[in-house]
């Protein structure tokens, strides 16, 4: 989407109406921050680790990390 600029104060409208627009509220633009316990953490390991040995790739790129 192209918008045309004259002078900062018209940019800094066309922002303001652009974001109105968009409806972007700072909750939105925010990340979401996840905890993981260490236990979470080692099972997700394991299981990655699990789907890993599962896939056919694993062993060729084995062969190259050595």
């Amino acid at each position: 989407m192209k918008i045309l600029i004259k002078n900062k104060k018209d940019k800094e409208d066309k922002i303001k109406k652009y974001l109105e627009n968009k409806k972007i509220t700072p909750a939105t633009i925010t990340p979401a921050k996840t905890v993981i316990t260490n236990q979470q953490s080692q099972t997700l390991t394991e299981k990655l680790l699990e789907q890993q040995k599962n896939c056919k790739l694993y062993e060729s790129t084995r062969i190259y990390n050595k």
